[in-house]
């Protein structure tokens, strides 16, 4: 687990968590020292009784491995695969070959084989999802080059571990194509059909259906008229293949906050976990949490606006309505929205909850999407949710810490607290205008202290006031203590 983290610290929470679940032994926080002694003693021979650990030092209540990034399989395969990229962007497909052989020559079977309760943990599933996204680049290079044999291996190794991958089918169909095997081409295609019919109830998405689209027009026949027979139950029924349709790119973001202010630093901490993610070729999830009207829901979206370009695939956005006095959404109904958004209709959408979450996963394989889950009630209402590839992006909001989210999905955690003096103040002057809180200076610090920091209190005020130019900001001060604190302004 220390050696998943990249250096990155993790708390005695995270690892309880990782080893036990949900219901740790009592002397669980013991038996990690006394592993933690273990390894230090194994890692730092030459350390010296009671010496500070440099490998494998304590930080808060948990801890990290920190060694060269060239001891470590993992870093040095990440490496290679982002110097990769940079040869990919520059068509420089001989380098990417060299590249992403050397770095996939590091694995030897799946990740962490010999600790089995293990493998269904977030950070080893996603880190098998970067080893096959490597895999489709590695053959696509190999493509290019004309390595046809060599990378048709490579992608029907990917087809067999995923066979309801329609992305990964579709690149096994133009790889055969490509080689002339159009016979094989076709086959698979009916089989992978064939099985999306059976398993889930839905029809070809546009990846595979253009896969089939660009085969029959090599053939010279077309597409909106192609009937066959392969695979039916009975001879005599025909099925009529759906025309390829461009698939929407779903917008679904709210407007944009006019003013955010005092959160630099929480946006430059979504900006870094996206170039991890992005450097990474991995999946990133973000949780927002803190109280009621801190401004939770204005940073994730305001943030979104501002990466729109990183992902192209869209933007999916959902209220999950976790606190309120409206009952909170099922997300196997969210699912069938944002399945709805990528314009999948309902007739081939299936009706079972597990269906219909793999059908929207499968959607999202292979693509750069921001997903804002906003006002989460908990880490369950979430989970069905998340994409089960990279590329992907989630960012959630909540009054809940979203431990389990943390501890179990790899979420990384970001606190919102109140605005500072100085934050709130410049969040009044934007509102109000510099002139109007000059005017009356004495009065803002009462404000301020009223309204506690909260930046929705703080707008409630500005709309008061901003609605009723002539009313002095000592009346709403007055307003202010009269108001049984702030809980009775927000009811307001």
């Amino acid at each position: 687990m220390l050696a998943l983290a990249t250096g990155q610290p993790l708390s005695r929470a995270e690892l309880l968590a990782a080893m036990w679940g949900e219901q740790p032994p009592t002397s669980a926080t013991n038996m990690i020292q006394s592993r933690v002694k273990h390894l230090r003693r194994l890692l730092e021979p030459g350390r010296r009784p009671y010496g500070r650990s440099e490998v494998l030092p304590s930080i808060g209540d948990g801890y990290a491995l920190q060694v060269p990034a060239g001891r470590i399989d993992l870093l040095r395969f990440r490496q290679m695969a982002g110097i990769a990229s940079h040869a990919r962007q520059r068509g420089n497909h001989e380098r990417v070959v060299a590249l992403l052989r050397e770095a996939l020559g590091l694995w030897v079977g799946p990740p962490l084989a010999d600790v089995p309760f293990l493998a269904v943990h977030p950070k080893v599933v996603a880190l098998t999802g970067e080893r096959r996204s490597a895999m489709a680049r590695f053959a696509e290079a190999l493509l290019a080059v004309g390595a046809v044999d060599d990378a048709l291996l490579i992608l029907e190794e990917a087809v067999a571990e995923q066979p309801l991958d329609e992305v990964a089918a579709a690149r096994l169909i133009l790889a055969y194509k490509q080689a002339g095997r159009r016979a094989q081409a076709f086959d698979h295609y009916h089989q992978v059909r064939q099985r999306l019919v059976d398993e889930l109830a839905v029809y070809p998405g546009p990846d595979l259906a253009a896969a089939h689209a660009a085969l029959l027009a090599e053939t010279g026949t077309p597409a909106t008229t192609t009937v066959h027979t392969r695979h039916l139950r009975a001879a005599s029924t025909l099925a009529v293949e759906p025309s390829a349709v461009p698939r929407p790119t779903p917008a679904q973001l709210p407007a944009d906050a006019a003013i955010l202010v005092g959160r630099e630093e929480h946006l430059h901490r979504l900006d870094s976990l996206l170039a991890r993610a992005t450097s990474r070729n991995s999946s990133m999830i973000c949780a927002v949490t803190g109280l009621a009207g801190v401004g939770k829901t204005a940073l994730a979206i305001h943030w979104a606006h501002q990466k729109r370009d990183a992902f192209p695939d869209g933007q999916l956005h959902v209220d999950l309505r976790g606190f309120g006095t409206e009952s909170s959404l099922d997300p196997v109904m969210v699912v069938r929205g944002f399945l709805d958004a990528f314009g999948i209709p309902p007739q081939q959408m299936p009706t079972g909850g597990q269906a219909l979450i793999g059908l929207y996963r499968s959607t999202l394989a292979g693509r750069r999407v921001l997903i804002v889950l906003d006002n989460a009630r908990d880490a369950d209402q979430v989970r069905p949710l998340l994409p089960g590839t990279p590329g992907c992006m989630v960012v959630v909001t909540s009054r809940d810490r979203l431990t389990g989210l943390v501890a179990t999905d790899g979420a990384y955690p970001l606190t919102l607290d109140v605005l500072s003096a100085t934050g709130s103040q410049q969040f009044l002057s934007n509102r109000l205008g510099a002139d109007r809180v000059a005017a009356e200076p004495g009065v803002l610090g009462e404000i301020i202290a009223g309204c506690g920091g909260l930046p929705l209190a703080l707008a409630i005020v500005a709309a008061r006031a901003t609605s009723e130019p002539e009313l002095p900001l000592a009346a709403l001060a007055i307003e202010l203590r009269r108001a049984a604190g702030i809980r009775d302004l927000l009811s307001g």
